[in-house]
């Protein structure tokens, strides 16, 4: 049985800001947390040319440090339709979000308003295979809000098309 989170009594602020990499060397230097710029310089060495990395190309050993605060998200394209599911969260982010909903659709879990307001970013990076940067205020599960900076780095099986999302996370 899912659980939607309910907003009722909460606003929610999704961007504080958001920025899209246009060149490599200038969002690196937007990168101020060192966990950011691990895994954006790890993703960059593992990135074919004119290509994306696949999550076979990422080795959990090389970024171990960095797993408690990964989140990996499903991109699941299905009749036109984009699909996102959690694969894998960080013990770090279940800590601080309290509760672990790996395996669950977003649409299952998630309230509509957040959805809305939280989805189009993530459908955003695996259209345009683009890395992110969100700054976000998320309400925990005593409707508290938690703010933290999202790095989003787009995978793809082929190479080409985003299948799923690496999202790095910073608390403030």
């Amino acid at each position: 049985m899912s659980v939607k989170l309910g907003f009722d009594d909460i606003s929610i602020r999704q961007d504080e800001w958001h920025l899209v990499q246009q060149d490599r060397d200038s969002f690196l230097q937007e990168l101020t947390a060192k966990r950011h710029r691990d895994a954006y310089q790890y993703w960059l060495t593992r990135s074919p040319d004119n290509g994306l990395p696949a999550r076979e190309d990422l080795d959990p050993v090389d970024i171990h440090k960095l797993l408690p605060w990964i989140n990996l998200v499903d991109v699941v394209r299905e009749k036109g339709n984009v699909r996102l599911r959690q694969r894998l969260i960080g013990t770090g982010l279940v800590q601080r979000f309290g509760r672990d909903a790996t395996g669950a659709w977003f649409d299952d879990i998630y309230h509509p308003d957040y959805l809305q307001d939280h989805c189009h970013l993530i459908r955003e990076v695996a259209e345009t295979g683009l890395p992110s940067l969100t700054r976000i205020r998320y309400p925990d599960q005593e409707k508290r809000h938690v703010i933290y900076t999202r790095l989003m780095l787009p995978l793809a099986s082929d190479h080409k098309t985003t299948d799923m999302i690496m999202q790095v996370m910073v608390f403030d």
